[in-house]
C-alpha cells in the first residue's frame, strides 16, 4: 500500500521529499483529492486514512498473526481486499 500511496503522490506532485510512513502518506493522498474532488463524498476518502490505519495497527502493533493464531489469515485476507478496493478507487484518479 506504501507504494501505491507514494507513486500517486510522486504522480501528482513534484517536490523534494516525499513521506515513507504509511499514515503519512495516505493522509497527503486523501489532502490533495479532497483540494482537486471538491464534491466527492468526504466518507469515501476518509476509507483511504483509515485503510493506513488498519493496515498499520494491523502490521506492526495488534496483529495476533503475530503468535501465529487463525486470525492471521483472516487479517491476511482482510487487508489485501481492503488495499485492492482502495486502490482501484485511486487509480480512477491517477
Amino acid at each position: 500500500m506504501e507504494g501505491f500511496l507514494g507513486a500517486f503522490i510522486r504522480a501528482k506532485e513534484v517536490r523534494d521529499s516525499y513521506p515513507i510512513e504509511i499514515i503519512a502518506l495516505a493522509k497527503e493522498v486523501k489532502d490533495y483529492l479532497k483540494k482537486t474532488l471538491k464534491e466527492y463524498p468526504d466518507e469515501v476518502l476518509n476509507g483511504i486514512t483509515q485503510s493506513a490505519h488498519a493496515v498499520d495497527k494491523a502490521r506492526n502493533r495488534f496483529s495476533e498473526s503475530h503468535f501465529a493464531s487463525e486470525a492471521g489469515s483472516w487479517l491476511a485476507t482482510y487487508v489485501r481486499d481492503l488495499v485492492n478496493t482502495q486502490i482501484r478507487l485511486l487509480l480512477h484518479f491517477m
